[in-house]
């Protein structure tokens, strides 16, 4: 794969997230879980660990929809910001 290719798909990417960010959720879940989820990433150093934050909500139909994702860094709480990011979503006024 060219450099380029690999240049324009990080790019696709990156807007992909962005998106999925800033998408506006809908409040028709019946169900809100947090739940943290341990991925295995290839690095050009090697195989590496890396833990995530993730929200999905439950509609009443049963399906499942990811809401929300953060990279958890060691010692850190975001999850401040995962919950944040759900509310401003749905439209809801977050106070800090």
């Amino acid at each position: 794969m060219s450099p380029q290719t690999v240049s324009k798909l990080t790019r696709d990417l990156d807007e992909a997230v962005k998106q999925f960010h800033q998408a506006r959720l809908s409040d028709d879940y019946a169900y809100l879980f947090l739940d943290g989820v341990s991925l295995r990433v290839r690095r050009p150093a090697g195989r590496k660990r890396v833990q995530m934050l993730v929200a999905y909500g439950v509609r009443r139909d049963g399906t499942r929809h990811l809401l929300a994702f953060l990279r958890s860094r060691a010692r850190a709480r975001p999850t401040g910001k995962l919950c944040s990011r759900i509310c401003i979503g749905a439209g809801w006024r977050v106070s800090t």
